[in-house]
C-alpha cells in the first residue's frame, strides 16, 4: 500500500480547530526541522518522481497566502506526495515523515529507479487509496487543507 504524506494546516485563531479534520497536522510544528542540505536533497528526490495525478487549480502557501502552489501529485511507488509538500520542504525545511527521509537516504543520491517505475501500476494503487481511505484528501477536500 502506498503511504500518503500528511496534510497540513495552519491555525489563524481558535475557531480553526473546530473545522479541521483530526488527521491534519499543524505545519508550524514542522518548520526548520531539516538542514538546508537535507531539504535540498529530499526536494530533489521528490521532484524527480513521476507525476501520478495532476489536479486543476492551486492551493495557497500556508505561510504566505499570496503564493499559489500547484496540486500535482508524485509517487515513487512507496509514498505519494504533492506539490505543496515539495514547496514546504524546499522553502520552509518542513520535515516529511521520518521513514520517508530514511527511504530517500537509502538510495545514496542515486535516484535512477524513479525513471523505471511502472506509473500505470502506481496510478492503480493510488486510485484504490482515494476510494478506500477517508484520511486521504480527494478533489472536493482540497479547499479544507489550509485555513485562512
Amino acid at each position: 500500500m502506498i503511504k500518503r504524506f500528511p496534510h497540513f494546516y495552519i491555525e489563524k485563531n481558535d475557531n480553526d480547530a473546530i473545522d479541521r479534520p483530526d488527521w491534519m497536522e499543524n505545519v508550524t510544528e514542522h518548520i526548520n526541522q531539516l538542514s538546508e542540505i537535507e531539504a535540498n536533497e529530499i526536494a530533489k528526490y521528490m521532484t524527480l518522481a513521476p507525476i501520478i495525478v495532476a489536479w486543476m487549480g492551486t492551493i495557497k502557501d500556508p505561510m504566505n497566502p499570496n503564493k499559489q502552489i500547484g496540486t500535482t501529485e508524485y509517487s515513487d511507488g512507496v509514498y505519494i506526495w504533492e506539490d505543496i509538500h515539495i514547496h514546504l520542504v524546499k522553502n520552509y525545511r518542513v520535515d516529511p515523515p521520518r521513514e520517508f527521509i530514511e527511504h530517500v537516504i537509502s538510495f545514496g543520491g542515486n535516484y535512477m529507479h524513479l525513471k523505471n517505475l511502472d506509473v500505470d501500476l502506481i496510478k492503480g494503487q493510488v486510485k484504490r487509496i482515494f476510494i478506500n481511505d477517508r484520511n486521504v484528501a480527494v478533489a472536493e477536500d482540497l479547499s479544507i487543507r489550509f485555513k485562512y
